[in-house]
């Protein structure tokens, strides 16, 4: 066999080597052919240089004549060269020679004329047209050259085409000589083995039976001897390690079964070497990786055991493993999906904050000038209920903004309550008062039937007044012309307080019923009447409710029947006194002075009116920068100052002024979420303020600041 193979090497080798030859002086033809043309060209170089001079009598045009001129010599040169190693014609190689010599003379005769300053002898040398008559000569004979040349190129591409023929026919020859020696050897070797399969059949078999049973074993599996080399592996294994069980067989454990550390990425020990070593069943870690053959990763999970002789001694491992990729999976989707509804409720609270602050901040200027003249005596009886009418709407526009807030804070458990022994009567009555004028206008009736005894509770005045307004007012929205809401209150057994709202308006469905106190939903109780608002005000009444330990429910016999809503609430005994209320501070206190920071120049100019007409003293600024020039330059007894500014922040602003001063400081802000206000508190504010402005909270700010002036 080695014998054939060498003849076989060595013929296919001399038939290559004929083709190496016939290609090789292709490539002679090829730079001889090359270097006539190089020659021509450096001659059409030189003369086009000549010709630019004679005619210009510009220098420049001697430097391409110059640099032809010394490559013709070269060229000359090199083709001597090749005449002398017999690749072109000695004789036609010589008249070329001397033609072009006697061109390049005639050339420089004429320059050197032109030099001299004697240009007409140069042309008249030109008008004899030899040069032109030379030019034609040499390009005659290198034109015989080239076709000469060109059609030994084409014998020598012939003899290739025969050589590379040859060396085809002997490879497939000795192709097919080499196949036929190894099929007599190959029959020769299976001769040879079937002589020891008869003791090894027994074997086979016992083995075969072994490798059934693990292959129809759910899991990976891998076998291995005591050193730690691959005997067997399963359908399983194979998929999952790339590796075929004839690739695998007698690799090392470690080469196959590659895992490293997921977080670490490090090599992991081989279970196959603690198991041999340990003699007991080992374990992987978790996130634990599998590299497999084409380098992709794959999370498992495995373990390792002896595998023991009848005496008990270990003959090697077995190595059982699975894919863990969709637990895996499963687990990075509940992340990721954690991650976005986390990210999403942010962007949400992130949108509503500014949604209420832009709201906001238009209604501050409008509320602030109602004040004033609401308070103004001279203002006309007649125009009063219309102020009035208009500080209605903008208080219930400026609720629907706090109604955003609320689902958020609600959702966020973020809800708090200032609780004060309240009388609950006195709510109802204050809510149906606001509600009465456009219950009148509407033709509705609406009555209080109290009924209670014990009235009192332990809640959150303000939030347990916009239950009433969200519950009535939705009352009042869902009924018509001749309809009737009746409140009533009673005390149940167990110390508690119902309320029930029942009107006899549009009633509702069970659909309806059963979305009624979801965030944004809205059910339609009737085909001619059409949901109005955002969804949110029984929502919030709910979650109210259930913040004071009290219970909501709705009912309703169906459309057009009338709908009823219960409230029931832990009552707490009467006050034995009622704390008579601190009298208000007249506004002939003392006067502060005070540095307004406000960029909505209608909110600046207003609030700068209003304070100033019950005798302050304000400067106002809209800028963060402003602000603090002017806080250097003069004192003040307190800053009033928005938060979101043209050129900063006031948080900023009040971070600045708490470095140099203790000036008081109140935020006037339409930003009212409880992160808001304990940002601000934090980063220096003694107080913030929700726009639109309560003109009486800001009024109790400034009592707050002439009390702690006077201490």
């Amino acid at each position: 066999m080695a014998f054939v193979l060498v003849v076989s090497i060595l013929v296919t080798f001399l038939a290559g080597r004929q083709v190496l030859v016939a290609r090789d002086q292709i490539q002679q033809h090829d730079a001889v052919l090359a270097q006539l043309q190089a020659t021509f060209s450096a001659i059409q170089d030189a003369e086009t240089g000549q010709r630019g001079y004679l005619l210009t009598g510009d220098g420049p045009y001697l430097d391409p004549y110059r640099t032809a001129n010394q490559a013709i010599r070269k060229h000359l040169d090199g083709l001597r060269e090749l005449a002398d190693a017999g690749q072109l014609p000695a004789p036609a190689v010589q008249v070329l020679h001397d033609v072009i010599l006697r061109k390049v003379d005639e050339m420089q005769r004429t320059i050197d004329f032109a030099e001299a300053g004697q240009r007409a002898a140069a042309m008249a040398i030109v008008r004899r047209n030899t040069g032109r008559k030379m030019m034609e000569a040499i390009r005659a004979q290198i034109d015989a050259l080239e076709t000469e040349e060109g059609r030994a190129r084409s014998r020598a591409h012939e003899a290739d085409a025969r050589a590379t023929m040859q060396r085809t026919v002997v490879f497939v020859f000795a192709a097919l000589v080499n196949l036929a020696f190894l099929v007599w050897t190959y029959k020769r070797i299976r001769r040879e083995v079937s002589l020891q399969h008869l003791a090894t059949l027994e074997i086979e078999r016992q083995r075969e039976i072994l490798a059934v049973t693990l292959a129809s074993i759910g899991d990976a599996v891998i076998l291995t001897d005591l050193t730690g080399h691959i005997t067997f592996v399963n359908q399983v294994a194979e998929d999952l390690t790339g590796w075929t069980a004839s690739e695998a067989k007698g690799q090392p454990c470690a080469k196959v079964f590659r895992i490293i550390n997921e977080d670490s990425r490090k090599p992991v020990d081989s279970p196959v070497e603690k198991v041999l070593a340990s003699g007991a069943i080992v374990g992987l870690a978790n996130h634990t990786l599998l590299i497999r053959k084409d380098g992709s990763e794959l999370p498992i999970d495995d373990s390792g055991a002896p595998i023991r002789e009848t005496d008990g001694s270990v003959r090697g491992v077995v190595l059982v493993f699975r894919d863990f990729t969709s637990h895996k999976e499963t687990e990075r989707h509940l992340v990721q999906a954690k991650q976005q509804v986390e990210e999403a409720s942010r962007a949400k609270d992130k949108f509503l904050a500014t949604l209420s602050h832009d709201l906001r901040t238009p209604l501050t200027p409008v509320l602030a000038a109602l004040s004033t003249w609401e308070a103004n005596e001279a203002l006309p009886e007649a125009l009063r209920p219309d102020l009035r009418l208009i500080r209605r709407n903008i208080e219930l526009e400026a609720k629907l903004i706090d109604d955003l807030l609320d689902i958020t804070r609600i959702e966020h458990g973020k809800l708090f309550l200032e609780r004060d022994t309240t009388d609950v009567h006195g709510l109802i009555e204050g809510v149906i008062a606001i509600f009465k004028p456009a219950c009148e206008a509407n033709g509705v009736e609406i009555s209080l039937s109290a009924r209670a005894g014990e009235t009192h509770a332990h809640v959150d005045p303000a939030r347990l007044q916009q239950v009433f307004w969200n519950i009535i007012g939705n009352a009042v929205k869902f009924t018509m012309k001749g309809d009737r809401i009746t409140v009533t209150t009673r005390n149940l057994p167990g110390e508690k307080l119902e309320i029930s709202i029942a009107d006899t308006g549009v009633g509702m469905t069970r659909e309806t019923m059963d979305i009624l106190f979801q965030s944004f939903r809205q059910g339609n109780p009737a085909p001619h009447h059409k949901p109005r608002g955002l969804g949110l005000g029984l929502s919030i009444a709910d979650a109210l409710v259930e913040a004071h330990g009290g219970t909501l429910r709705a009912d309703s016999p169906g459309p057009g029947k009338g709908s009823t809503f219960t409230i029931v609430l832990p009552a707490v005994p009467s006050p034995a006194a009622q704390v008579q209320p601190v009298p208000r501070e007249t506004a002939a206190g003392r006067s502060l002075r005070i540095l307004l920071l406000e960029d909505h120049e209608d909110t600046a100019r207003v609030l700068g009116q209003v304070l100033g007409g019950i005798g302050h003293t304000v400067e106002t600024c809209g800028t963060v920068a402003a602000a603090l020039e002017k806080i250097s330059d003069a004192k003040f007894d307190l800053i009033l100052s928005d938060l979101g500014l043209p050129d900063g922040s006031g948080l900023d602003f009040v971070r600045a002024v708490r470095e140099a001063s203790q000036v008081p400081a109140v935020a006037l802000t339409g930003y009212g979420m409880s992160e808001d206000i304990e940002e601000c508190l934090e980063a220096g504010f003694d107080e913030h303020l929700t726009k639109p402005v309560d003109f009486e909270k800001l009024q109790m700010a400034l009592r707050t600041q002439r009390r702690t002036a006077r201490e």
